[in-house]
């Protein structure tokens, strides 16, 4: 009863803005709205509460490349890479992901191919299979971009290292965008 009256934890508070940044990144509702990202930045600042913030900036990333906005996902990614601790390896993946995915969006399929090999290498390391099945997706992506697609179809047979139902839709839409293109 005494822990409910108390105020939250700065920690809790952070991941639960992270969570709702995660959300809007994802699902790319209505207009720009980088709202939880710079509250959560803040409160993090305001408390010394820095676990978050590579993330946060990843987040950002994410709704401004959903939202087209080139320019200020290059802001968040510059300040993500400025964050993402080598001893965070799961951070630095991430990073290598996000910046393959804006170099991707630019057209530049060579920096997309070594940023998604840089990701896909670190989320191994880290044994992130979340970040790997992405960074798997985006890998394969550029190679087939770049006219490799034979090596990116067999790439996408790797997301099979992920157990899960939502690695294997991803692998099938991205065998399918290949394919189709």
């Amino acid at each position: 009863r005494q822990a409910a009256r108390e105020p939250p934890l700065p920690h809790i508070i952070v991941s639960n803005v992270l969570m709702e940044a995660i959300y809007l990144g994802n699902t790319a509702v209505g207009a720009a709205n980088y709202d939880p990202v710079e509250r959560g930045l803040r409160i993090a600042e305001q408390t010394g509460v820095h676990v978050w913030d590579a993330e946060l900036y990843g987040q950002g990333a994410v709704m401004a490349l959903n939202w087209g906005d080139h320019a200020r996902a290059a802001e968040f990614l510059a300040k993500m890479g400025e964050r993402s601790h080598e001893s965070r390896s799961v951070h630095v993946a991430g990073y290598h992901f996000f910046t393959a995915w804006e170099r991707y969006l630019r057209g530049d399929t060579a920096a997309a191919l070594a940023q998604a090999g840089v990701a896909l290498q670190r989320a191994r390391d880290a044994g992130s299979r979340p970040v790997e099945m992405h960074a798997l997706v985006m890998y394969a992506e550029a190679l087939h971009a770049r006219g490799r697609t034979v090596e990116a179809l067999e790439l996408l047979k790797q997301i099979d290292r992920v157990p899960s139902r939502r690695a294997q839709y991803r692998r099938w839409l991205a065998e399918a965008n290949v394919l189709l293109d």
